[in-house]
């Protein structure tokens, strides 16, 4: 098992700064996680993914696209498995940011000794 930690990274491509108010045009992003970044525990079924892109594009004069794979039990061994798969090499690639949220899973999955 890949150490069980909870992971949040944000990666920028382009200009190195992570606040879209530096940021000139339409912005891709890339979202991989687990349940959470898939839209679970959110009302609407939409999770903070969603919420972030309809956010960033009320706020600011440009068109943020953000593609979602998250997927629901997803573990940190799950992602570098997904990062192996051509499709989602290339997305990362175009991606002006990639979000990484995991590590919940592998903490409710953690064996602990009994004893």
């Amino acid at each position: 098992m890949a150490g069980a930690f909870l992971i949040v990274i944000l990666l920028t491509g382009i200009t190195g700064q992570l606040w879209p108010a530096a940021w000139g045009s339409d912005k891709r992003m890339v979202a991989l996680g687990d349940s959470l970044t898939y839209g679970y525990g959110d009302r609407l079924g939409n999770g903070y993914v969603d919420s972030l892109e309809e956010r960033l594009n009320e706020k600011y004069e440009k068109t943020f696209t953000i593609k979602n794979y998250g997927i629901r039990g997803q573990e940190t061994d799950g992602v570098l498995k997904q990062l192996a798969h051509w499709n989602i090499q290339q997305e990362v690639k175009k991606a002006d940011t990639v979000i990484l949220f995991i590590g919940t899973n592998d903490l409710i999955n953690i064996e602990t000794p009994h004893g």
